[in-house]
């Protein structure tokens, strides 16, 4: 841990600094340190004219900052491009660094020109993982869990009282797309991303806002990502829209965003959703 105390919100004496918001500060009067905040200094009594007094950040004895990087390395040049891919050896860095999502609405503030990491191969195979456009696809799609489903869901749907908590998937929605749409909770709604499209059950709700990103407003879906075709209870899986663009280091899948577009749909056809080989 190398992290900022908050005694460098003030200035070498101690004061907070001119135009700033004051959090803490040393009180001369009664010789310690005080604020709005516990002041992360060891002893609340050692004035910043000494050395505990004087050291901004945590853990880092000679009171300053550090950067801790690895010397990077090429892998052995005998490992084939595949190997390269997956040997875990330095593909990012040397500092970590924000970009956006491979599928993004907006640009890359830091970076104009650099959008996604220019360390991440992709697409892989251009023809089997397309990339969409915020003009073709302007929402951001989001994919998490629920309580009541666990992961894929491959156990969770199979027993009967968590399906009847949570039967089916849904896409939650802003109010103010709903409207949009004309479009209410229990409507079927398709959405589409570069990859795929499902068919699935509106619900609207407040709790979703648009974001303001500079001067543009981003509009957000959600999606549970427990479904799939076999099981007590199926439903179209989200995977059929995320993309697997994966981070150089990590390898992580970037399945929590993307983008799609959403609009009305018909019910469609009738499949195989639920015990006893019901009918939906």
């Amino acid at each position: 841990m190398r992290i900022l105390y908050n005694r460098a919100s003030c200035d070498k004496d101690g004061k907070p600094y001119p135009g700033s918001k004051p959090i803490v500060w040393w009180d001369e009067k009664a010789k310690k340190w005080t604020g709005y905040d516990v002041p992360d200094v060891p002893v609340a009594t050692d004035g910043p004219d000494t050395p505990n007094g004087q050291r901004p950040f945590h853990l880092g004895a000679e009171g300053v900052g550090r950067l801790f990087a690895a010397v990077y390395k090429d892998p052995d040049p005998r490992f084939t491009e595949y190997w390269r891919d997956v040997a875990y050896v330095p593909k990012d860095g040397p500092l970590p660094e924000m970009y956006e999502p491979v599928e993004s609405p907006v640009d890359n503030v830091l970076h104009p020109r650099v959008k996604s990491n220019p360390m991440l191969k992709y697409p892989r195979v251009a023809s089997h993982q397309p990339i969409g456009t915020a003009d073709k696809y302007p929402y951001v799609l989001m994919t998490s869990t629920v309580a009541e489903h666990w992961c894929a869901g491959s156990t969770t749907r199979n027993i009967p009282w968590l399906n009847e908590l949570v039967p089916e998937p849904v896409l939650e929605m802003p109010v103010a797309l709903a409207q949009k749409l004309e479009v209410k909770s229990g409507d079927w709604v398709r959405v589409s991303s570069a990859r795929g499209e499902i068919d699935v059950k509106a619900l609207v709700t407040p709790r979703m806002k648009a974001l303001k990103i500079g001067d543009r407003e981003v509009t957000v879906v959600w999606m549970p990502y427990n479904w799939g075709f076999q099981g007590l209870s199926t439903g179209p899986s989200v995977n059929h829209l995320t993309i697997d663009a994966t981070d150089p280091g990590a390898g992580t899948q970037e399945t929590k965003a993307c983008l799609v577009n959403v609009v009305r749909a018909n019910r469609p056809a009738a499949r195989r959703s639920g015990p006893r080989g019901r009918r939906t």
